[in-house]
């Protein structure tokens, strides 16, 4: 458990829980990656956003870190219920409205957020994800495949699921209803992002009305690299901004 974090009960688990800034500053609401705890992104990231006047919040995914976790290859949960912890800890840690920021899998939780749970929802800033990606489901045919060396590594004798985020039920296929989002959403996407190639972030920009795309020259899958949290973090504070503003 990290320092200052903490368990709640949401959705009938336990979900660890950090957060950083002032509970009166607007709420950003971090969600990671498939198989990745809150130590995936970054503490020193989350500060800079707080010292930017927001106060944020990270978690462990159920079956991460100290959050409740199953035996492997029994999950006992899908996306649905992963989508759901995360809007009962903004209930549980009385947050009634957030800024949502998800990474990846992370991005999809916040896609089905602002769909299912709008009431919760300032702005999106979607990083390094896809439109209406779920785990464990086939890629949609008119999105860039993957880097042949992922494709491999995926797809060899050594690529037994290893995590139970990568067994749990997908969830329904919402890919058309991203239309009807009405958070203002921030697409952010490396250049260089081997799992999901730039195309997605450009048809999640598409999908998403009114969104803004951003791309990152150099970058791969991952929230963002040190050396462009500059840009990046002048992004996301302008973009949550502009939601107070209606700019």
């Amino acid at each position: 458990m990290s320092e200052g974090s903490w368990s709640v009960r949401a959705n009938g688990v336990w979900l660890c829980v950090e957060t950083f800034g002032e509970a009166r500053d607007p709420a950003i609401l971090l969600i990671g990656g498939a198989t990745a705890d809150m130590e995936w992104i970054d503490r020193a990231l989350c500060q800079r956003l707080a010292d930017g006047g927001r106060f944020v919040i990270r978690y462990d995914h159920r079956d991460t870190g100290d959050s409740t976790k199953y035996e492997l290859g029994n999950p006992q949960y899908g996306f649905d219920e992963m989508v759901a912890d995360a809007a009962a800890l903004l209930e549980a840690i009385a947050v009634p409205r957030a800024h949502i920021a998800g990474m990846s899998m992370g991005g999809a939780i916040a896609q089905r957020l602002a769909l299912d749970y709008d009431h919760l929802v300032e702005t999106l800033t979607l990083i390094s994800t896809s439109p209406a990606l779920r785990p464990c489901a086939p890629p949609y045919p008119d999105l860039p495949a993957m880097s042949p060396e992922l494709a491999e590594l995926f797809s060899g004798p050594d690529a037994a699921p290893g995590h139970n985020h990568w067994m749990i039920d997908p969830g329904e296929d919402y890919r058309a209803r991203l239309r009807h989002i009405a958070a203002p959403a921030l697409v952010i996407h490396g250049m260089r992002d081997p799992l999901f190639p730039p195309g997605h972030g450009a048809a999640l920009a598409r999908e998403i009305p009114g969104s803004r795309l951003l791309l990152l020259d150099g970058v791969g899958h991952e929230m963002a690299p040190p050396e462009r949290w500059d840009e990046v973090i002048q992004a996301m504070l302008r973009h949550t901004a502009d939601a107070a503003t209606g700019a």
